[in-house]
């Protein structure tokens, strides 16, 4: 039976017992988590205490029911331990200012996803890393602490006046909204400890090919349903003269992109083996060459991550995944371009689905979401910004909001 003991502090703890479990169960349990003695801890459900010696069944106490926890003397809890026991190598002063500014700095620098999201969010904070401002940098952590801290007394005091009436059904919403905040901020604090990796950016996925006779880098794309190359590549690799433009349309997938038409046979070498592979011309030019579903099931194709390595099934090649220093610009974003698309056009019924080449849009903020945040006690430009860096994601934009990266 999964139960929620909130205390008397606004502190929330989800615990798992059997119905058939007494109390007493339940107080070891928190006195675990909380230091409290069990005989000091009185737990009431629905504004009553539970006797001690009742099983929780016959207490009336139910699946998703929430009890208070309340000290029975006015001595103040021992302190808990550390979470997990183990010491975060950038440690924090008290007053959130970092213990090893320089490392945190440049564990910061070299994770582009993390310095993008303080871009966003903190843009102090990021521009102390970039100009490798020391002063600046512990500056804007202290503030960052002091934010954080006027959000968690807010909060704290929110949930004291909603557990001054938890029957009331819209309290016990707000309540479990503040539950799952918590949970959310507690997995995204042990991902940044323990899984830091978790949140680097990701290179998408390129390999070296030649199409009629020039090098070029192709993007392979498992998502897109077809091969895919701008029109100013095909005038540059000199096939834009085999296009059958009775195949134009509209390929329609995130966003929309105009169909010139289609290579049949185009003319291309993988290592030592000359294949052919048959391309959709766009008119758009933000991808140049998109090495599709298509033609990575027609040459029997597997993406073998653990060599890192494109495998060629019909003639035996293998390719090397380009490394970060040999990808063309586009190809450190983070979000892949491919996507399921459909064609209209002069040459639909004849012409298959094609992949558009737009990444996927960011989500806006809207004034409701906004709200939330604000009534957790954040400016509304930190909100507004943490939603957008978070794609709409309310509870992300809290975590972010909450751990102040």
């Amino acid at each position: 039976m999964r139960l929620t003991v909130s205390t008397a502090e606004g502190e929330i703890y989800p615990v798992e017992v059997d119905s058939d479990e007494t109390l007493e169960n339940v107080k070891a349990i928190m006195e675990v988590e909380t230091a409290i003695p069990l005989a000091s801890q009185v737990i009431l459900h629905n504004g009553k205490p539970i006797p001690d010696g009742s099983k929780l069944s016959t207490a009336g106490v139910h699946e998703d029911d929430m009890l208070l926890l309340m000290v029975r003397q006015s001595a103040p809890a021992a302190p808990r331990a550390a979470s997990g026991g183990h010491p975060n190598p950038n440690g924090m002063a008290p007053d959130g200012s970092a213990q090893n500014p320089q490392a945190m700095m440049d564990q910061i620098s070299s994770n582009q996803g993390l310095l993008s999201q303080l871009t966003e969010t903190q843009p102090a904070l990021a521009t102390a890393v970039r100009n490798r401002d020391v002063n600046a940098f512990q500056t804007a952590l202290r503030e960052m602490n002091i934010a954080k801290r006027n959000a968690e007394r807010a909060r704290e005091q929110e949930m004291q006046r909603l557990m001054a009436d938890p029957l009331n059904p819209e309290n016990q919403a707000k309540i479990q909204e503040m539950i799952n905040q918590k949970n959310v901020q507690e997995a995204y604090e042990n991902a940044m400890e323990y899984n830091p990796e978790l949140f680097g950016s990701v290179i998408m996925l390129y390999v070296d090919m030649e199409v009629n006779g020039v090098k070029i880098k192709a993007f392979v794309d498992s998502g897109a349903q077809s091969t895919i190359m701008s029109q100013k590549c095909a005038d540059r690799l000199g096939i834009m003269r085999l296009c059958d433009k009775r195949f134009a349309g509209v390929a329609k997938g995130v966003g929309t992109s105009k169909i010139i038409g289609r290579v049949h046979q185009a003319p291309i070498k993988v290592g030592s083996s000359h294949l052919t592979a048959s391309i959709t011309i766009l008119e758009q030019d933000d991808m140049e060459f998109l090495f599709g579903l298509d033609m990575l099931k027609r040459h029997q194709c597997c993406i073998d991550l653990s060599s890192n390595e494109l495998r060629f099934g019909s003639c035996g090649e293998s390719l090397r995944f380009l490394s970060e220093h040999e990808l063309p610009d586009k190809g450190l974003e983070t979000s892949g371009h491919g996507a399921s698309s459909s064609v209209a056009g002069a040459g639909a019924a004849a012409a298959p689905p094609a992949a558009a080449a737009t990444g996927p849009a960011t989500s806006g903020a809207d004034d409701a979401k906004v709200e939330q945040l604000i009534q957790l006690g954040f400016p509304r430009d930190k909100a507004v910004q943490a939603l957008k860096a978070c794609e709409g994601n309310v509870d992300a934009a809290a975590s972010v909001l909450f751990g102040g990266f």
